[in-house]
């Protein structure tokens, strides 16, 4: 029976060596990346990525995107109203949101124009020239999913590379005072409510539409792309981008705005 014993502990000790340089290398797949990004009219968003999930918070508005394999769902989440839109990555894109595009749009892999290398505050990246004139920055010796990039393509309606885009410039446009003036008014107009406008339109040649502001590694927490549980869902995306707190003051102005009108219009009388 010792002998038995032995013979077996001795086989299980043997099974664990073989498979600890798997081990290890899973571990080692289970770093996490966190990207700090600022974006022109739109704020601060965060990157939380793994080779096999994603996380993009928007530190202006509380709200969440998560995806992760295998199923690749998108869902967008507001901790603080318990609310969630959950779709299929191949249904997210602008026409969530946007009613003139009442269609879903295929998201093309883009290829670059040219490739070349940049060290960014510490970070080796991959500088990339689109056909178009837009230039992206992705970081190097990052592996992930090829669904990662579609996420953040999908998310901010930018190019789908091979990456992580953690900087973009816009070619120059020349715009007449008047064309400025519109484009502001149009930015305004169709934009979501949380916004910022404080960078909307720079005064320089570069457009520089997502500034890239830190980065580091971090240990890996599974929690932080873990789908929400026992969240109330809703079919409209809208529904979670603005937040309750923020409708009820969109509701209260134009209250302000209608007790306001109506004052002035019995002064006229």
């Amino acid at each position: 029976m010792v002998l038995g014993y032995t013979w077996q502990k001795h086989l299980a000790t043997v099974i664990l060596l073989s498979l600890s340089p798997a081990l290890a290398e899973s571990a080692m797949a289970r770093e996490q990346w966190f990207f700090q990004t600022l974006h022109t009219g739109s704020g601060a968003y965060n990157y939380s990525v793994t080779e096999d999930a994603i996380r993009i918070e928007n530190t202006g508005n509380g709200g969440i995107a998560v995806a992760s394999a295998p199923t690749w769902k998108i869902s967008c989440y507001r901790p603080g109203d318990k609310l969630e839109f959950i779709t299929d990555l191949k249904n997210f894109d602008r026409s969530l949101i946007l009613a003139i595009l009442p269609t879903h749009s295929t998201r093309v892999a883009a290829k670059p124009k040219s490739t070349s290398a940049e060290l960014i505050k510490g970070l080796p990246c991959n500088r990339l020239r689109m056909e178009d004139g837009s230039t992206y920055w992705v970081p190097e010796g990052i592996k992930g999913a090829p669904q990662i990039p579609e996420v953040i393509a999908r998310y901010f309606n930018t190019a789908n590379i091979s990456g992580i885009p953690i900087r973009i410039e816009q070619p120059e446009k020349k715009l007449t005072e008047q064309q400025k003036k519109r484009d502001i008014e149009r930015r305004k107009k169709s934009a979501v409510p949380w916004l910022n406008f404080s960078r909307s339109e720079s005064e320089t040649k570069k457009r520089i539409t997502v500034e890239f502001i830190g980065w580091k590694k971090v240990p890996y927490k599974a929690s932080d792309f873990e789908y929400p549980k026992g969240y109330k869902r809703t079919k409209d995306l809208k529904d979670v981008i603005i937040s309750t707190a923020y409708r009820n003051d969109l509701i209260d102005l134009a209250k302000d705005f209608a007790s306001g009108s109506s004052d002035e219009q019995k002064q006229k009388k």
